[in-house]
């Protein structure tokens, strides 16, 4: 005795089915997102680079007298760099130093 032929298995009977095969585009989304990545970490950054100025000593010292600088690195070919208050955020509003009178009348 054979064995009878079974007709081929659908969703109906219960007999599990492969899943479709995946859209072809989505191999591509590793080269978007390798995109965004270059986009974020090296396109944007160059492009808000930090306008430089020289300064003389006493302008040096007197923004630093006035707490206008953030940062200062001192390099050893007697040169100096380094970050101002004024290109990281908004001036501050001056506030009275303590024990120090008010000129108003």
């Amino acid at each position: 005795m054979t064995k009878q032929a079974s007709s081929p298995p659908t969703r109906d009977k219960g007999t599990p089915v492969a899943p479709p095969r995946p859209p072809g585009w989505r191999h591509y989304l590793w080269l978007v997102a390798l995109g965004i990545f270059i986009l974020l970490f090296y396109v944007l950054p160059a492009t808000q680079s930090a306008t430089q100025v020289a300064l003389t000593y006493t302008q040096f010292m007197s923004d630093v007298s006035a707490h206008k600088v953030k940062t200062v690195t001192l390099n050893t070919d007697s040169s100096a760099t380094g970050t101002s208050l004024a290109a990281t955020s908004s001036p501050r509003p001056s506030r009275p130093r303590p024990g120090s009178r008010s000129s108003t009348n």
